[in-house]
């Protein structure tokens, strides 16, 4: 007997080729792109409308809106020898917390400090940026800005020299001091020696011994002196080298202001451009629920079978 699986008529009826199925569903997505079409086309003076309403409230906020203008500078931060009057970081923290840049709840007038960073691989610069509503106001609170900092910072320096000068000074006195001493054993030692000749050339004996340990000791003082001589005047020149220009440098701006021609508030092209979009995304919105609306309207209206 042959086994045969057997269907009923529904289960027939149930069964639908899959590349019908298919063929179905693409359509209705044909369909349904094609009535989104015909929706642009049909509300497209709305459409039309609407984007134009956003372009000319760009252009308007374009027209009404003051320019605004960046100045930006390097700070660098002073040094003595090899160290630094302060760190970068410590900088940017002292005039975050000054000025408040980022502070969204404070209100602030142009010319303002606008922002505070710390150049990548820097170790010793600090960039700062400041909007205005021109050019020279811009520069000008940059330059007041770094003034302040510069001011800061030499007072450390003022503090510093008054140390070393004062050290300096007192060296000067020591030396003077020495020089004079070493001047008198010199006289002394010279005068001596001359003596210790002629009683020898005499061949007298008499004070030649006490002469001689003398002579000896004003010798050693004046040797003594002459290597505290030197000593003081190589700390004298380590000290003049410390407070000379050369072995200072004081916090500046490096390579001037910059600033730029145009403003950088607002950007025009990017307004407009976001204008156009908001637009263009809005009208789509508002044609597609006019239409869903005036659908609704339709079928109310059709009588009820």
């Amino acid at each position: 007997m042959d086994r045969k699986l057997s269907m009923t008529s529904n289960e027939k009826q149930m069964l639908i080729p899959c590349s019908y199925v298919g063929y179905e569903t693409v359509q209705d997505d044909e369909i349904d792109l094609r009535d989104l079409w015909r929706t642009v086309v049909k509300r497209r003076f709305t459409l039309f409308i609407i984007v134009i309403l956003f372009i000319a409230g760009a252009f308007t906020y374009i027209s009404i809106a003051k320019p605004v203008y960046e100045a930006k500078a390097l700070l660098q931060i002073g040094k003595i020898g090899t160290k630094l009057l302060d760190e970068p970081t410590n900088v940017k923290e002292k005039l975050v917390a000054l000025y408040k840049v980022g502070d969204k709840n404070v209100v602030k007038e142009y010319p303002y400090l606008s922002s505070v960073s710390v150049p990548k691989k820097s170790t010793m610069l600090v960039k700062l940026t400041v909007l205005g509503l021109d050019n020279d106001s811009a520069k000008s609170k940059l330059s007041e800005i770094a003034k302040g900092i510069e001011a800061d910072h030499g007072r450390l320096i003022d503090e510093y020299v008054t140390l070393k000068e004062s050290d300096l000074k007192r060296k000067r006195e020591d030396l003077k001091k020495v020089e004079s001493e070493l001047n008198m054993l010199s006289k002394i030692v010279q005068s001596q020696s001359e003596v210790l000749k002629s009683l020898s050339k005499n061949g007298s004996q008499k004070g030649f011994t006490t002469l001689s340990v003398e002579l000896s000791n004003n010798i050693q003082r004046l040797n003594m002196a002459r290597d505290a001589a030197f000593k003081l005047k190589n700390e004298i020149s380590e000290l003049e080298a410390e407070i000379s220009p050369i072995n200072i440098k004081k916090s500046q701006i490096v390579g001037g202001v910059t600033i730029y021609d145009k403003p950088v508030k607002p950007k025009k092209m990017l307004v407009m451009a976001v204008a156009i979009i908001t637009g263009f995304m809005v009208g789509l919105f508002a044609i597609f629920f006019m239409e869903w609306i005036s659908k609704e309207k339709e079928e109310a209206s059709e009588p009820k079978g």
